[in-house]
């Protein structure tokens, strides 16, 4: 892999509109690879509208090797020292290259300089399909926190469904700058912006 850099889209960006569908599109091809069989009838997750929304907000953060896409998270503040992260996707080409666990590590670095202690992300996980999950965040210091059911947190998805599935709330209690994976990052060739 090239030189990939993470950093924070500017609000101005969520007027670009080839910038919005390339975060889209990327978003929409990782979670149609990563949620196949999920949904009946298949669901893109997001869509151009609601990537400018986030864009315009501060929340996407994108990594980019040799002037390309690929890899974005979004990043919020859900509670007074809780930050969160989502829609975390690397471009299939380069998944196992560490371009997922550097945008993660860029969430959580992003999330520490603006005073949040804690980190969560919230999973849609099938029944009997978690392993995969809870050993890749658990490998990057997440546990899972609170289980709920679909039919309890978001009852209107329910009928979309066409597996059942539960919420995993993944958290890490305690966001600490993390020098020697920044360094190995580097070595790999990611860089924050």
């Amino acid at each position: 892999m090239d030189v990939a850099e993470i950093h924070m889209l500017p609000r101005a960006a969520a007027i670009d509109t080839a910038l919005i569908t390339e975060v889209s599109d990327l978003v929409n091809l990782v979670y149609a690879t990563a949620e196949a069989g999920l949904w009946n009838g298949g669901a893109d997750r997001t869509t151009p509208a609601e990537v400018a929304r986030l864009v315009a907000a501060a929340e996407i953060a994108v990594a980019r090797a040799a002037g390309e896409i690929v890899g974005c998270v979004r990043v919020r503040q859900v509670g007074p020292d809780v930050g969160e992260f989502g829609l975390l996707a690397a471009a299939p080409r380069l998944q196992g290259a560490g371009v997922g666990r550097g945008l993660v590590r860029f969430a959580e670095e992003h999330c520490r300089l603006l005073g949040r202690h804690r980190i969560q992300l919230k999973l849609l996980v099938p029944h009997g399909r978690a392993r995969f999950p809870a050993d890749w965040f658990g490998r990057l210091g997440y546990r899972v926190e609170k289980t709920a059911s679909v039919e309890d947190t978001f009852p209107h998805l329910v009928p979309r469904l066409a597996v059942p599935c539960e919420f995993h709330l993944y958290r890490k209690n305690s966001i600490e700058r993390n020098s020697w994976f920044q360094l190995s990052l580097a070595e790999q060739g990611i860089h924050f912006a």
